[in-house]
């Protein structure tokens, strides 16, 4: 009879609670927004004053479109993450904002994509143990934890704007001594 319930016990906990425990693998989880990185035609990334605004036709190459003149750095670009942080934790029904940095945040994301739509994220505070940053996307109380990392690729598109580097010169090679005629 004990045999009997010890295994009953076994398989309710097999079935109801470590399911809802097992967090699911990395390309299940959600993400703040989706979109397919194919289809996003602009970017605009501004925190307080600096501002960086990029924009191209769908598959071609980023250009500014914020008064800047020099050629971007493609590279650089190609390696942002235009498809969405992985929400890592969702806190609903936040009533202060600020706790968050995301009354007044540190920096705002605006994806413009091929069909017109839009898609903009906040940037608040990082978390305590400064591994996780959050960000709000559009509902006005829930706040979404994402990996810093993600975050500070963006930060670092406005604090270091993506020109491409300036190639240094080739130096001259000295001139030639002259022969003396005999």
């Amino acid at each position: 009879m004990a045999l009997l319930l010890v295994l009953g016990t076994l398989a309710a906990y097999m079935l109801w609670v470590e399911p809802r425990t097992r967090r699911p693998p990395q390309s299940q989880q959600a993400s703040v927004y989706t979109v397919n990185p194919a289809q996003v035609t602009g970017v605009e990334v501004q925190s307080g004053e600096a501002r960086v605004q990029l924009e191209r036709e769908v598959g071609g190459p980023w250009r500014f479109t914020d008064g800047r003149q020099e050629p971007v750095d493609q590279a650089r670009l190609s390696g942002l993450s235009l498809g969405g942080p992985t929400i890592r934790r969702t806190l609903n029904d936040v009533s202060d904002l600020g706790q968050f940095g995301l009354a007044a945040p540190q920096a705002t994301l605006r994806l413009s994509l091929r069909d017109g739509s839009e898609v903009m994220l906040q940037l608040g505070n990082r978390s305590p143990d400064a591994a996780m940053r959050y960000v709000q996307k559009d509902e006005p109380t829930t706040v979404y934890l994402v990996d810093d990392f993600w975050a500070q690729a963006w930060l670092r598109v406005v604090s270091e704007p993506p020109v491409e580097p300036t190639p240094a010169p080739i130096p001259s090679p000295p001139p030639a001594e002259a022969t003396p005629v005999p």
